[in-house]
């Protein structure tokens, strides 16, 4: 597992996924039984805390040839050329997705669950 170090380095860049904000989280390392140890984040924003168990990668990291694809689609909107993927997380319905949205207009046209 990564050291509180390391994953509070990683959080500086990102934003929270409930209130889509770059607020910092506060970073506490937790005991579980029967889960083992394990990161709890809060996020200073919204309060949201969500549990952080496996090392991840950003999608674009994880698949380089998304951020070619994106660079290239239209927007239906404006018909700009570039979008963007943002991950969000839906706190009610407890269910996260991606969100394709223009860079120029920043019509949000797409979600993929």
């Amino acid at each position: 597992m990564a050291s509180l170090h390391e994953v509070a380095r990683k959080l500086s860049s990102v934003k929270c996924p409930y209130c889509d904000e770059g607020y910092p989280f506060e970073l506490t390392e937790r005991v579980d039984p029967d889960l083992g140890s394990s990161y709890v984040a809060t996020c200073h924003g919204c309060a949201c805390t969500f549990r952080i168990t496996i090392d991840t990668q950003k999608l674009i990291e994880k698949e380089p040839a998304l951020e070619e694809r994106l660079s290239k689609t239209l927007c239906p909107n404006c018909h700009h050329q570039g979008v963007a993927l943002e991950f969000r997380c839906d706190s009610e319905k407890q269910e996260c997705f991606y969100v394709m949205s223009c860079k120029e207009c920043s019509c949000t046209f797409q979600e993929f669950r």
